[in-house]
């Protein structure tokens, strides 16, 4: 696999994106436009080969400093292919590099808004794909100095989201991003097509109940809670102290879909649990990675919107939640660096940085 290296002289600061983008949008917004030549027709996706990839590669390289994008074709039908084939745009300095190595840090995360399915995994079967120095050698490589931390390496990496998220291959929309550690590249969305005479996929079921494990009062907006948005989610995280992990606050707000609503059976279970009624549960997953970890863990919980009030199909919701971060993965956190993000439907927001010392 062919790699570019070059000296940087300046390093830009990566935003990432939290909402569907287009296919070549770009997390360097140093060039709002640095990826327009960039781009590949749907069906190239299912023959591409090294020389194209490294054409792929070149042009990015020239087009920014540093950055991170996901290209995926627009619409794939499923009775046709039995792949998702995405590529990786990657451009990094060595250090950050030798900080991530991306082979165990770079992780694909999936979701379908229509079904409430979210999946995550590494991007990169083989470590060989990195290109850099694997830290986890016999002989570790040295923390790259001077003009060798600000040398840049660029790739371009073909990977098939299908096997790597698991990704129901029925009809529907996915939403995908590539994160790694506390960058993200902007959301792309791919429509999942069946054959026109095919029947539509079954009304999606409820997520199965698992509510946040939550602290005293943790299902109100405390003070220090970011209000919730019309749609999507926000966040902060009050840091460890007097002997209990990170407290993440958060808040989502949603438009109710009919696998939101309680239903009676659920009402009657949520009542020995809540200490208020519940008129709708908003289908949230947690996806949290220690530095140098590798994969993101991920926990899929159902958050209750609190209310006298019925929720119907079609209004906006509000919910909140405040979790202890070492309770909710089962223990505590070890020492380290940590980076975590939120999953509502197709928003995927983060990354939220903090240390555990």
């Amino acid at each position: 696999m062919s790699r570019l290296w070059r000296i940087a002289s300046m390093v830009a600061v990566l935003v990432g994106a939290t909402g569907p983008g287009t296919h070549a949008e770009e997390s360097d917004m140093s060039s709002a436009s640095a990826l327009s030549p960039i781009s590949l027709r749907d069906e190239e996706f299912f023959s591409l080969d090294r020389a194209r990839l490294d054409q792929l590669e070149l042009a990015y390289d020239d087009r920014v400093s540093e950055g991170l994008v996901l290209l995926a074709p627009r619409v794939v039908s499923v009775a046709v292919h039995d792949e998702l084939p995405v590529v990786v745009l990657l451009k990094r300095t060595l250090l950050r590099a030798w900080e991530h190595p991306t082979g165990s840090t770079l992780s694909l995360v999936g979701v379908d808004a229509i079904t409430g399915w979210v999946g995550s995994a590494r991007a990169f079967v083989d470590s060989k794909d990195d290109g850099a120095p694997t830290r986890g050698a016999v002989e570790p490589s040295p923390r790259p100095q001077g003009a060798a931390a600000t040398a840049t390496m660029t790739g371009a990496t073909a990977v098939d989201a299908r096997t790597r998220l698991g990704i129901p291959w029925v009809q529907g929309r996915i939403a995908l991003a590539a994160i790694w550690f506390d960058r993200i590249s902007p959301v792309v969305s791919v429509r999942l097509e069946a054959p026109p005479d095919e029947p539509p996929p079954p009304a999606q079921p409820p997520r199965p109940l698992s509510l946040p494990p939550v602290v005293p009062g943790g299902y109100t907006r405390g003070r220090a809670s970011p209000p919730a948005p019309a749609t999507g989610a926000a966040f902060v995280i009050d840091p460890a102290r007097d002997g209990r992990g990170p407290i993440l606050l958060g808040s989502v707000g949603w438009r109710v879909r009919e696998a939101d609503l309680v239903g009676e059976a659920r009402s009657k279970e949520l009542a020995k649990l809540l200490p208020a009624p519940a008129s709708a549960l908003a289908p949230v997953t947690l996806l949290m990675a220690a530095k140098g970890a590798g994969a993101f863990r991920q926990l899929d919980w159902t958050v209750p919107s609190l209310g006298t009030e019925a929720a119907n199909v079609g209004t906006n919701a509000t919910a909140y939640f405040a979790v202890d971060l070492a309770k909710a993965f089962g223990g505590p956190l070890g020492p380290g660096s940590y980076a975590l993000y939120l999953v509502l439907l197709d928003q995927i927001v983060g990354p939220g940085l903090f240390e555990i010392r």
